[in-house]
């Protein structure tokens, strides 16, 4: 659905699959599921709040479990995570690249020099 010129307070406003453009929305909370992306172009928020439910829920749990679980290495994972959506550098892997039943591969032994 989209949303053009909209002043949205004191809503629960679901985000996926949506289109904000040049809305107003104050003292709201966005809902984001996992789901289709939201566009929100030309918005002005104000005093939300954020709930991430769902697959977006999962996520976050999963990095912060990273995060606060797995050392340095884990927290430097996040870290630079976090510094690529500030720098708009976070590309998305396509669905073709995921492989949900792949376990991970093992490091096979160095070959031996026959002597």
């Amino acid at each position: 659905m989209e949303f053009n010129g909209k002043t949205i307070t004191k809503k629960k406003i679901i985000l996926d699959g949506n289109v904000f453009i040049d809305c107003d929305i104050s003292e709201c909370v966005l809902v984001y599921r996992g789901g289709r992306l939201p566009a929100l172009r030309d918005c002005r928020i104000n005093d939300c709040q954020w709930s991430f439910t769902n697959s977006a829920a999962n996520t976050l749990q999963f990095m912060s479990a990273m995060y606060n679980g797995m050392g340095a290495g884990g927290m430097d994972l996040i870290d630079k995570t976090i510094a690529n959506i500030r720098d708009n550098k976070l590309t998305a892997a396509s669905a073709n690249d995921e492989k949900s039943e792949a376990e991970p591969a093992e490091e096979s032994e160095p070959a031996q020099k026959a002597s």
